[in-house]
């Protein structure tokens, strides 16, 4: 590693022509270093500083609602979801790379940004977080307040949590795609689109994407609506100072349980259907992008092609 930062500093007194040549092979370098042949990774491996960073502030934040000594903890597994599924998002994006030889020619995002919906699902899940304490607190402190703050609170509590799973899916259609880098003459990397969502398959998950978002919070309005006017009964969900100067506990719906399934249920349906055709790609297409360049590229990214699509693979094998 010492050696690659001594070639970075004197790249500041060589000719341009030979930078982006020296860049490569230090990429190359740094990757044949960390590349290892471990069927299963190590905790060293998946845990990096971002998810170490989010997975402390998570924590905090949790066990500070925790000492509020809250008796039911239906609410907690909301941001819990959220939080899970956004570390499972990190890993990938911190880890994926090490399926791929160290060439950097192929761009593999099949799930769109791992990093961006990551960081979304997170911010989400800590929005929650803020809120339950909030409301844990008024409950100790303001009492009183908990009735007047039902309606407002099971609206926007559920709105936060199915608006993270809409978030991550609002512009997937942008970075869910394979590119193959290739380096045409003049040293230049030319981009090219081995698959992607396509534009109307792109508009046609938006709008559902979008509707199922608006369909779930009328809902949950509906319903926040209905119990606040006692037109129909909630469950009694007990807060920290649920019974202090005779404060009511805080009224839910059994639809919460719903909702808490049925949004991370169809967001992984949906990144499922995405991964599936995005990794259903035109072997004809592969061909042409790849017969103009030299044969040791060409088998590079065939057998990079192979740890991410073996079936793909065997087809092209078999029509050779």
């Amino acid at each position: 590693m010492v050696a690659c930062y001594i070639k970075i500093f004197s790249m500041l007194y060589i000719s341009k022509e030979y930078k982006s040549l020296i860049i490569k092979k230090i990429y190359i370098e740094i990757m044949k270093e960390n590349n290892t042949n471990e069927e299963y990774l190590s905790l060293k491996d998946i845990l990096n500083e971002n998810l170490l960073r989010d997975l402390i502030i998570f924590v905090v934040l949790f066990l500070f609602i925790l000492t509020q000594s809250w008796n039911d903890l239906f609410l907690l597994l909301f941001p819990l979801i959220l939080f899970t599924m956004s570390m499972t998002f990190r890993i990938i994006n911190t880890n994926k790379w090490r399926i791929f030889l160290a060439n950097g020619m192929i761009f593999y995002n099949p799930l769109g940004s791992e990093k961006k919906h990551a960081d979304r699902l997170y911010f989400s899940s800590i929005l929650l977080l803020i809120m339950l304490f909030w409301i844990g607190s008024e409950s100790v402190y303001h009492p009183q307040l908990i009735d007047d703050y039902t309606l407002y609170f099971n609206i926007l509590f559920i709105l936060i949590y199915t608006f993270g799973f809409y978030w991550i899916l609002i512009d997937i259609w942008k970075n869910a795609k394979i590119e193959i880098i290739s380096k045409e003459e003049q040293d230049q990397d030319i981009t090219k689109v081995l698959s992607s969502l396509g534009r109307e398959k792109s508009i046609h998950l938006s709008v559902l994407n979008l509707i199922i978002f608006i369909i779930l919070n009328v809902v949950n309005v509906l319903v926040a609506f209905l119990i606040n006017f006692n037109l129909i009964s909630g469950i009694s969900y007990y807060l920290p100072g649920t019974g202090i100067e005779g404060s009511l506990p805080l009224e839910i719906s059994i639809s919460h349980l719903f909702f808490m399934i049925i949004s991370p249920c169809l967001a992984v349906l949906f990144l499922f259907l995405i991964h599936q055709d995005i990794q259903d790609f035109n072997i004809d297409l592969l061909n042409d992008i790849i017969q103009s360049l030299p044969e040791r590229k060409r088998n590079e990214i065939l057998q990079n092609l192979s740890y991410i699509n073996k079936k793909k693979y065997n087809c092209i094998n078999q029509q050779q």
